[in-house]
C-alpha cells in the first residue's frame, strides 16, 4: 500500500505537466482523471493516518504494559528475599532452591531491564497574543 501511494505521489506531476503541455490547458478527461487520482490518494492519507492513530495507541498500550511486568519483577524479587530470609533455602537438598532462587532472580532482573518507555509528549504551543 505504502508502494502504491508513493508511486501515485510521484506520477502524479508528471501526469499534471504531460496534461499542460497539449495545447496549454488540460483535457477535460485528463482533468477528471486527476481528480480521481487527488480523491484516491486522500482517501489513502484518511487510511494511513488512521493506521498511524491505531499503531500508536497499541505501542502505548503496551509501554504501559511492559512497566506493569517491571514492577510485577521487582516485587517478587522483594518476594524471594524475604522468603530466603524466612529459611526458606535451609533443609534437606537445600543447593536445589539456592539455585532456583538465583535463576528467578536472574529472569526478574532481565524482565525489569531494557522496558521501552514512551517519549513524554511535546507540550502544546501556547497561544501568541
Amino acid at each position: 500500500m505504502k508502494l502504491q501511494a508513493l508511486g501515485a505521489v510521484l506520477a502524479a506531476p508528471l501526469l499534471i505537466t504531460g496534461s499542460l503541455v497539449v495545447g496549454g490547458t488540460p483535457l477535460a478527461e485528463d482533468d477528471d482523471e486527476l481528480r480521481a487520482l487527488v480523491d484516491l490518494q486522500a482517501l489513502e492519507l484518511a487510511e494511513l493516518r488512521l493506521e498511524v492513530a491505531e499503531t500508536q495507541d497499541l505501542l502505548a498500550l503496551t509501554a504501559t504494559y511492559l512497566e506493569a511486568q517491571a514492577k510485577a519483577a521487582k516485587s517478587l524479587e522483594a518476594t524471594l528475599t524475604e522468603a530466603e530470609a524466612l529459611g526458606f533455602t535451609a533443609g534437606i537438598n537445600s543447593n536445589s532452591r539456592v539455585a532456583l532462587l538465583k535463576g528467578w532472580r536472574s529472569y526478574l532482573g532481565d524482565q525489569q531491564s531494557g522496558v521501552p518507555r514512551l517519549n513524554a509528549p511535546e507540550p502544546a504551543e501556547k497561544p501568541k497574543r
